[in-house]
């Protein structure tokens, strides 16, 4: 079962990690091309997905035990958790490669500080009070040295570690399931 573990956990967490990144990259097209509404409707959409795809792979897993050994609540977290974690490594390389090579990252922060610039002067501008403020971000934006790949991807994880994190918890505790060794009628 250890070995079967790693395999699943490993294969589902590419598959998730491969949805995502290819998520990420349309996410972050829709936005350097400053449709920034679809960059939002993508999010929420891929954050449907997400949730779909683990519940799915976590139902498969739970499906391998029968009602005598039960499905701890441990085996789920750790599945689930691990999927996240490889998901969030392929998803970081992805993150690095679109952004340095595909786009460049001087490209990149331009566009990006263009839609900003878009975002903020078709909501009607900034008060006078937090112009400074966002002349500051923007500067600070375009002065960031680009992040290495290491960097980039230990992001990735980060990000996803905390939100992985109680995902994995809420959906072990939803699937896990106690063993019943005398059969589905049990008297409590």
């Amino acid at each position: 079962m250890v070995a079967n573990f790693w395999n699943e956990a490993c294969k589902y967490g590419a598959i998730i990690g491969a949805v995502m990144s290819a998520g990420h990259v349309a996410q972050q097209s829709a936005m350097l091309s400053g449709r920034v509404t679809m960059m939002g409707l993508m999010w929420l959409f891929l954050a449907v997905v997400y949730i779909v795809l683990l519940c799915g792979f976590l139902r498969r897993r739970r499906e391998r035990y029968d009602a005598e050994t039960g499905f701890p609540f441990a085996h789920g977290f750790s599945f689930v958790l691990v999927m996240i974690l490889l998901s969030a490594l392929i998803k970081g390389v992805v993150i690095y490669f679109y952004r340095s090579v595909a786009v460049g990252y001087d490209d990149y922060v331009e566009k990006l500080v263009a839609t900003m610039n878009g975002a903020v002067s078709q909501g009607g501008g900034l008060p006078a009070s937090m112009a400074g403020m966002y002349a500051d971000m923007i500067r600070q934006i375009q002065e960031l040295p680009e992040p290495s790949i290491l960097a980039t991807v230990w992001g990735s994880v980060a990000d996803n570690l905390f939100v992985g994190t109680v995902l994995a918890l809420i959906l072990a505790g939803i699937f896990a399931r106690a063993p019943r060794p005398f059969g589905p009628e049990t008297e409590a």
